[in-house]
């Protein structure tokens, strides 16, 4: 019987093995590559817009119809109730984040509609307010707030009967929540404006306290010195470089 020689052995392993031995290592370099040339609108995640809101000084200013409820004065006879009336205030604002504002605010109403001739009232407040901006860089940018404050109001009782022996006309009371909801439109990045709807619901007098709300709505001027510069590109407001 022939037997294969052992030098014969390790040369057909030689010829075998060889090949293998000498393929190239793997070449990161030479990964597939991805020729669809996919952009963002495509799918891909987009970075948020730049933050234009942190540290950012608000003013606002906002005024239109102011209407309360009959509890919102108490019951002299002869004055009758307070039906509608304007109001205006003033937001002084911090950015505390893209999404949240702080404000200091202040504002004066003036109502009419008592039954007596040339009865109505003045309402001083001032409070504080935490707005939250569910988006922020985009043309148009959706609010909603709340507060709280403290509310003056003094009765002017004019020259009708109930001025003669009329108890003292000033009323105290808190608003312990100021609900609004709104939206700015901001046709340069540094100045926006919108319509706005809220309530005001507090409790006037301590020792005997009573309820109250007073409904209103209007238009709301919103400026931001800071982004004064800023320049805006389709959806996205970017600051100027």
């Amino acid at each position: 019987m022939l037997r294969p020689s052992p030098v014969l052995l390790v040369a057909g392993l030689g010829l075998v093995a060889g090949p293998a031995w000498a393929q190239p290592a793997p070449d990161p370099a030479a990964a597939p590559v991805d020729e669809r040339d996919l952009q963002p609108e495509d799918g891909l995640p987009k970075p948020d817009p730049e933050d234009l809101r942190t540290g950012h000084l608000l003013l606002s200013v906002g005024g239109g119809v102011w209407a309360p409820s009959a509890g919102f004065t108490p019951f002299i006879d002869g004055f009758g109730r307070l039906d509608v009336g304007g109001t205006v205030h003033l937001d002084v604002g911090w950015g505390l984040s893209r999404h949240a504002v702080l404000s200091a605010t202040g504002g004066y109403s003036r109502v009419v509609g008592a039954n007596c001739e040339g009865c109505s009232a003045d309402s001083i407040d001032a409070g504080l307010r935490i707005t939250g901006i569910i988006s922020q860089g985009f043309g148009f940018e959706p609010w909603a707030s709340y507060g709280l404050g403290y509310r003056y109001t003094a009765l002017s009782f004019g020259d009708g009967p109930v001025s003669e022996g009329a108890p003292d006309g000033t009323v105290h009371a808190l608003d312990l929540a100021r609900l609004q909801l709104g939206g700015n439109y901001y046709p340069i990045p540094s100045f926006g404006f919108g319509p706005y709807v809220g309530a005001d619901i507090g409790m006037r007098g301590f020792s005997s306290p009573r309820a109250y709300a007073a409904f209103h709505g209007g238009l709301r001027v919103t400026f931001d010195p800071m982004r004064i510069g800023a320049r805006a590109t389709p959806g996205v407001v970017t600051a100027s470089r």
